[in-house]
């Protein structure tokens, strides 16, 4: 954990992060510059290795108070400053002070309005050494203890009287545990879906919000600097917030009523500084996911970074970025796992199925199940084997019943023209009345294989997977799905020719230079969900009553397919044996340091390269012999094109990797790993 230090609201000093104690010890000296009346305010937050960090509590310290205590001449003395979060007591901290002469008589007791006026005044706050304003040098924050104060008392003279009260040893560590990592959930009608308490998995989900609005902040008053943190009132939760209080053990809990959820954090406590307003022309928006973003209409543009402060928006990562824009996969992957290991539920559920109606067997003892059994440990036995299921037979059984469903000839699912991914099927209510059912089973067996780490025989095309994490698709994903297609808005359906309007009256609209953008997207929009939204509807219900989708945000299409799919072993021997080459040949450097580099990569971008040459991690029965392109079999193939300052492009229509002819190993190396990790665009075929 660490601690940052706040002068009137303006970040001023950080300490360094302290691991491996629940008694830190910050051996930190900072110099701040203040005021007389400033306020000092502490933040203590928990570092959390895969997810935002938490905060923990604050502190504030009146520095008037200080002086006028010691009636302007203020020896080095200790303080200690109660932590406390949401109105609870969650530790003290304790700071060296001093010592500073000040003349008491130049600085008058302030009133409340002049005194928030000063507030406002107050000096922008820098690191110094050994610089004063009005007397002040510094302080030194000290360590944390098990000593708890109650708040300070305003006397009628003005002066502020102490009272103390201590909470020490293990009462005051059990009782800070009990409140940060109590695990048990508030008694909610829907268990399923109740956010369980737990620090170590914080929720990526939930939006960031102010601890009040505009109006009211612009008459707030300045706290006692002791007084315990007020409960807000529901008016400054995000909107479909409520709070709670718990009838059995009187904790205060809130309720997401757009998703059905709860969970013990605030969700305006996520580590935002609230405290100064927007600059002038900015406005602070949310989406409909309830991720808080800004505008600056002086510009005209749109950013997820706060002004004010200059931190991200969302939250943050392991590696403090952004979670959605964080390229660790198996960061990613972690966090993922702790939340399904956090929503994992006690007891089994067992599976009794026959080898030759895996597939019918399954569909109706899955759908028979509640949602809430769906997170249980999977015990699946085949009928008239012995086996004992501890994780082989599970592996098997998803594997078969994906491939059974995912096959064509069921008639839910069709492969795209030029590669094995799988889309939805549009006619697959001609193949299967009950197609809807099947869906939403479908949809809560990839849900099980995602909660369970399992893998399934099959991939969706990547505009699919764009679906499922609730983001647009684009011209690009049509082009890998359909290249014949281009603008035509017909098909046929039982020989008989079908004609749709992309928008109301379109048949009479010509598309020009000005509505060509809007044409495109309403073109795309129809080709990847004709016929196929009531499907989706579905497949997605059974889906996320799984997971929740804000586990999968993460991730973007790629990784939540590698995720799916599994990263498969890739031979290189076979690949490379199965390659053919033009204008390079098998013994040009180029070609052998890229062998080189193939066979230098761990699993993961082994399996990204593949999906950056050929458009999925998949490969055929058979392996790299059997590759297929848009026109039949096609083997993988490098091309030497461009100079050395061209970055490699893919063509995954065709298997084709263009090689630029690198100078060196190391050049090649590092335009192939940015290849990989950062491009995209119509350089993909």
């Amino acid at each position: 954990m660490y601690v940052e230090g706040f002068v009137d609201g303006k970040l001023n000093f950080k300490t360094p992060t302290s691991v491996k104690s629940w008694s830190p010890l910050w051996e930190h000296t900072s110099s701040v510059i203040t005021r007389p009346y400033s306020l000092l305010q502490f933040k203590v937050t928990q570092v959390v290795k895969f997810g935002p960090n938490i905060l923990l509590g604050e502190g504030k310290l009146d520095v008037y108070s200080i002086i006028d205590s010691h009636d302007g001449k203020v020896p080095l003395c200790c303080l200690t400053i109660q932590i406390t979060k949401r109105g609870l007591i969650t530790g003290t901290l304790t700071v060296n002070f001093g010592p500073l002469e000040v003349d008491i008589e130049a600085f008058p007791p302030l009133s409340a309005d002049a005194e928030q006026s000063s507030l406002e005044e107050s000096i922008v706050p820098n690191f110094s050494s050994g610089h004063s304003v009005g007397g002040i040098r510094g302080i030194t924050p000290g360590a944390e203890n098990g000593a708890v104060a109650l708040p300070a008392v305003e006397t009628t003279g003005g002066r502020r009287s102490r009272s103390q009260h201590a909470i020490t040893g293990s009462n005051f560590w059990s009782e800070m545990i009990r409140v940060l990592f109590d695990p048990s959930p508030p008694l909610t009608p829907e268990p399923t879906h109740s956010r369980w308490g737990s620090a170590a998995q914080p929720n990526l989900r939930l939006p960031r919000s102010d601890w009040s609005d505009g109006a009211s902040e612009s008459g707030r008053q300045r706290e006692s600097p002791r007084s315990e943190v007020s409960c807000v009132d529901n008016t400054a939760l995000p909107e479909g917030w409520e709070r709670r209080l718990d009838p059995h053990t009187n904790r205060v809990y809130f309720v997401n009523h757009k998703n059905c959820t709860t969970q013990w954090e605030d969700p305006r406590e996520r580590g935002m500084d609230e405290s100064r307003p927007l600059p002038p022309g900015w406005e602070k928006r949310y989406t409909a996911a309830g991720q808080r973003y800004f505008i600056d209409h002086n510009n005209r543009t749109t950013t997820f970074i706060d002004p004010r402060t200059g931190q991200h928006a969302g939250s943050l990562g392991s590696m403090g970025v952004p979670v959605q824009y964080e390229r660790n996969f198996r960061a990613k992957l972690a966090y993922f796992r702790a939340q399904c290991s956090s929503h994992l539920l006690s007891g089994h559920v067992k599976l009794s199925i026959s080898r030759d109606g895996l597939l019918e067997e399954s569909f109706q003892q899955i759908q028979r199940l509640p949602a809430s059994d769906l997170r249980k440990r999977l015990c699946i036995t085949f009928l008239g084997e012995e086996g004992l299921d501890y994780g082989g037979i599970a592996r098997e059984w998803f594997l078969r019943v994906s491939r059974d469903f995912f096959n064509p000839m069921f008639g839910l699912f069709e492969y795209t023209g030029a590669h094995y991914s799988l889309q939805i099927n549009p006619a697959s209510d001609v193949a299967n009345v009950a197609h809807l059912d099947y869906f939403h089973f479908i949809g809560r067996v990839i849900g099980m294989a995602l909660f369970h780490g399992r893998c399934i025989d099959g991939g969706f095309t990547l505009a699919f997977y764009k679906g499922i994490l609730g983001r647009k698709a684009c011209l690009q994903d049509l082009e890998l799905l359909d290249l014949e297609l281009y603008f035509n808005g017909n098909y046929y359906k039982f020989d008989s020719l079908q004609e749709d309007e992309l928008k109301p009256g379109g048949k009479e609209i010509k598309v020009t230079e000005a509505n060509k953008l809007e044409y495109l997207k309403l073109m795309v929009e129809w080709r990847l969900t004709r016929g196929v939204a009531e499907q989706t509807e579905a497949f997605l219900k059974g889906l996320f009553e799984v997971v929740e989708p804000s586990w999968l945000q993460v991730f973007d299409e790629r990784e939540l397919e590698l995720l799916l799919s599994g990263m498969p072993e890739l031979d290189v021997d076979d690949w490379k044996s199965n390659t053919v080459y033009r204008k390079y040949n098998p013994t040009s450097k180029q070609i052998v340091w890229f062998w080189r580099f193939v066979r230098s990569l761990d699993k993961e971008k082994r399996a990204r390269l593949l999906q950056f040459i050929t458009g999925t991690c998949h490969l055929p029965l058979g392996g790299f012999a059997e590759l297929m392109g848009s026109n039949g079999r096609q083997l993988f193939c490098i091309e030497k094109t461009g100079t050395e300052a061209w970055l490699p492009r893919s063509h995954t229509c065709f298997n084709r990797l263009d090689l630029p002819p690198y100078t060196s190993y190391a050049q090649l190396q590092e335009k192939l790993l940015l290849a990989i990790e950062e491009t995209e665009g119509f350089g993909q075929e």
